[in-house]
C-alpha cells in the first residue's frame, strides 16, 4: 500500500518552509512532485526527505534521518491536533459543551502519546 501524497501545504510545513520557496524549488526541478489531474502538486514524503538529506538539512521536527513512520506519526500528530483546534473553535462560537470538550481532550491525548511514540502511527 503507497503512503498518501502530501500537499503543497503539508510538505512545506513538513519541510519548515514557506510554499512559494516549495512552488520554486519544485518549477526548478529541485524537487519533484506528482499532479493531480487538477493540476494540484502531491509530494511523496520518501522523496522530500530524500531532496532534504541531498541538501544537508532535515525536515522539521525529525531526526537526522527522517524514515516513513516519521513522517507518518508527524502527518497524524498533526491532523488530530488541528481536528481538537477546529473543535475547540466551534465551541468558542457556540458555547461549550461536555462531550464536545471531552472529544477535544481525547484528541489531544492520542496526539501527544502518537507524538511521543507511545503508539503506533
Amino acid at each position: 500500500m503507497s503512503k498518501p501524497l502530501l500537499t503543497i501545504t503539508g510538505a512545506a510545513r513538513h519541510l519548515g518552509i514557506n510554499q512559494k520557496t516549495l512552488r520554486r524549488w519544485t518549477d526548478a526541478g529541485q524537487v519533484p512532485c506528482v499532479r493531480t489531474i487538477g493540476g494540484q502538486r502531491r509530494y511523496e514524503p520518501a522523496a522530500l526527505a530524500r531532496f532534504m538529506r541531498e541538501r544537508g538539512g532535515t525536515a522539521t521536527n525529525h531526526d537526522d534521518d527522517p524514515t516513513a513512520a516519521d513522517f507518518d506519526r508527524e502527518l497524524i500528530t498533526r491532523a488530530l491536533w488541528d481536528a481538537a483546534d477546529l473543535l475547540n473553535r466551534i465551541l468558542w462560537r457556540v458555547g461549550t459543551h461536555d462531550d464536545a470538550q471531552r472529544t477535544i481532550d481525547r484528541l489531544n491525548a492520542l496526539a501527544q502519546r502518537i507524538h511521543d511514540g507511545e503508539l503506533a502511527a
